[in-house]
């Protein structure tokens, strides 16, 4: 139980997407009842694509654009932004239209989609990801723009150094996940499930050179911070013996991570 969930966010994160879809279509024939207390069908329209984006059902997520009525607007700039905070990584409205783009085989026009996404949210891992499927190597120079415009953020040299690795451009990848560790060593400010993205890059780079115990390290490291991220979600719960215990069994893996040590 979290204060930050809605119950079909809740329901999607349990994958009881069934559930969510009914409680959502719901609420869209009567606004003014449930969770939502009165919020406007936009809200809900939201939540359905981010149900629809779990499940896979770009199609859906398309058609939800395109015919749904409620949105509040006639074009996809209306809303691209909905759901983006400059807080933390989150994936706004307009990344979903792309994603869908592309799944469902329109990949320039998926492109275009996304491309405002990364100068907005340049430390979301989910658009980088899209991004190299549908660029590959040939996104490297919009990469090194982005870095360009904010040389404190260590997501787009992370992103270029996977690009390198899948070019197979070995050295040269080495060196770009080197410096984005340097830039920001612990990353502490990506959501559970990033953190340390590039030293499981580097970790990929590492055993394609033949530096398998490097890269066994750098495994460890990443686990470890998983394990601690899992430590985390027990000790929120108040289960706090598991939660210590896990974080102990965290630092066996990784005992330089002052982050796990801290707690």
């Amino acid at each position: 139980k979290g204060s930050y969930q809605t119950l079909p966010a809740l329901l999607i994160s349990l994958g009881r997407y069934a559930e969510a879809e009914t409680y959502l279509a719901n609420r869209l024939v009567s606004p003014g009842n449930g969770n939502y207390g009165g919020t406007d069908a936009r809200q809900v329209l939201s939540e359905l694509v981010k149900l629809y984006y779990q499940a896979n059902r770009p199609a859906d997520v398309l058609a939800l654009f395109q015919r749904a009525p409620g949105w509040g607007g006639s074009d996809l700039s209306d809303v691209y932004f909905d759901g983006f905070s400059s807080y933390r990584p989150a994936e706004p409205l307009g990344y979903y239209a792309a994603w869908a783009l592309a799944k469902t085989g329109r990949k320039d026009e998926a492109y275009r989609a996304l491309e405002p996404t990364l100068y907005f949210a340049r430390a979301l891992d989910s658009g980088y990801a899209l991004l190299l499927d549908l660029k590959g190597s040939a996104a490297i120079p919009f990469l090194d723009k982005l870095f360009a415009r904010d040389r404190f953020e260590a997501r787009p040299l992370i992103w270029k150094a996977e690009a390198l690795r899948r070019a197979g451009r070995l050295p040269e990848a080495e060196i770009v996940a080197r410096s984005a560790i340097s830039l920001d060593p612990s990353d502490g400010e990506s959501p559970a499930g990033d953190r340390l993205r590039a030293y499981a890059v580097l970790a990929d780079i590492r055993v394609a050179q033949g530096a398998a115990d490097e890269a066994a390290q750098l495994r460890n490291a990443v686990q470890a911070i998983r394990m601690a991220e899992h430590a985390d979600d027990l000790i929120q719960a108040g289960l706090i013996g598991r939660g210590a215990k896990e974080y102990k069994a965290a630092l066996a893996k990784f005992d330089d991570a002052y982050c796990i040590q801290s707690r």
